[in-house]
């Protein structure tokens, strides 16, 4: 993105073809629907999410999206003073919400968080600030699949910033760390985590006042300040770090031999004990394969994989043990969703964890009925290419109830029947549940 420029001078969305460096400028602003973009944009389901930080209907701010297979441009919501406004990060995805943070607007008028469903446009503020718990949060969330991370660039019990987490339902918000001089003030940029740890930049205070680098321990909020710059090492860290390897990289603004800014890199760790190489699977005729391999592996006990059917909740299904260093791994299951997520927990030989990216599969059925959940409570679905009827049977053969389904998702009704095993049969396909 641009932040400026193009056609109308308010910024544009382009794209460069990386075999042959041609390039396409994808959408002009107008003001109207949106003008100074930033942060980054966020890829899912097809389309390129992203931000503006203001212009809009209301002029505080826009969240669009664009279809990557034609470029159409859409304007998903136009942010309010209710809604938060004039956003300074990126959004991210789970597959169902897109998650962001407003530096201003709510009802405290200190900046919100929130999540948005693309599919529907519809917005939910998830933390209103109030200045004393943070304000004016920049940067982007991070998520470990049920906490979203982030920080304030003001606010907090000193009123230098802080680091916060909240359930991505919008509950438990909870203050991780309040920032005081002496150890960094007035964040800026977005957190990155290991699995382990979060890490970020202050651009003030530390003990030259010139920024700090600094990393929070997840499982106990523990804070601990890594690296006080000087200014001839560089001053004033601006933007995200990004982890590679053992190493932390990142950017200041000034200082350095020429004072204009520095480059750096920092080793944070020693040992890492898995590096993921690659993560995938699909899910095919009521079946998920997964796929993954590892590079390093020091220290490491086994993954665990777990399951959800919503993106937010996982449940561990199996258990996987260390093979070592530049393996792979598959696992096979039964799933008859329409659509499940699957995250690999990485659990380490002193106890620690980390999660890896989620991995979103979608059904690929070869004209086939599916069904679930199962066990199944009070109603099971029947997922049908075509229109019909379904038997169900008891443990012994005998018919129970028939009824007819129509094309596509189908709620059946089971709330009569006694607890037990049943099949379910239709066009052919044999289904065995547990009615609890």
């Amino acid at each position: 993105m641009a932040s400026a420029g193009g056609t109308n001078n308010y910024g544009t969305v382009f794209k460069l073809k990386l075999s042959d460096n041609s390039f396409t400028n994808i959408h002009d602003f107008d003001i109207a629907d949106g003008s100074l973009l930033f942060g980054s944009l966020t890829i899912g389901d097809g389309y390129l999410y992203g931000m503006t930080r203001s212009g809009g209907v209301n002029g505080k701010g826009s969240i669009f999206k664009i279809n990557m297979a034609d470029n159409t441009y859409t304007t998903i919501y136009d942010l309010n003073d209710a809604s938060g406004s004039y956003p300074l990060g990126s959004l991210i995805y789970d597959g169902t919400y897109l998650y962001g943070t407003a530096g201003s607007g709510g009802v405290n008028f200190w900046g919100t968080i929130f999540k948005l469903k693309p599919s529907d446009g519809s917005l939910e503020v998830l933390h209103s600030f109030n200045g004393i718990d943070g304000g004016q949060p920049v940067g982007s969330l991070f998520s470990d699949g049920t906490y979203l991370y982030g920080m304030s660039s003001k606010g907090g019990a000193a009123s230098l910033g802080n680091v916060f987490k909240i359930n991505k339902a919008g509950a438990d918000y909870t203050v991780v760390h309040d920032f005081i001089n002496a150890e960094g003030s007035y964040p800026q940029g977005s957190l990155v985590s290991d699995g382990l740890y979060l890490y970020g930049m202050t651009p003030y205070g530390g003990a030259n006042t010139k920024g700090t680098i600094f990393k929070i321990k997840i499982a106990d909020n523990n804070f601990t300040t890594l690296y006080d710059f000087n200014g001839t090492d560089g001053a004033r860290p601006n933007g995200a770090l990004t982890i590679a390897g053992t190493d932390l990289y990142g950017m200041t603004s000034q200082g350095g031999a020429a004072t204009v800014g520095v480059l750096f890199k920092y080793q944070y760790s020693t040992v890492l004990p898995v590096i993921m190489q690659h993560f995938s699977g699909r899910l095919q005729d009521g079946s998920a394969h997964l796929v993954w391999e590892t590079g390093v592996e020091t220290g490491f006990n086994n993954f665990e994989v777990e399951e959800s059917t919503d993106g937010n909740t996982f449940n561990s299904v199996a258990r996987i043990a260390a093979k070592g260093s530049n393996s792979s791994y598959t696992y096979d299951t039964a799933c008859l969703a329409p659509t499940v997520y699957f995250r690999l927990k990485i659990m380490n030989t002193d106890g620690s964890s980390k999660n890896s990216d989620v991995v979103k599969l979608m059904q690929n059925t070869s004209g086939s009925l599916l069904f679930y959940p199962n066990p199944a409570k009070d109603y099971f679905s029947v997922s049908s290419p075509k229109a019909g009827k379904i038997g169900i049977y008891d443990a012994s053969g005998r018919l129970v109830k028939q009824l007819a389904v129509q094309a596509g998702v189908n709620s059946i009704d089971i709330r009569n029947l006694p607890a037990g095993t049943y099949f379910a049969i239709a066009a052919g396909a044999k289904f065995r549940f547990i009615k609890q």
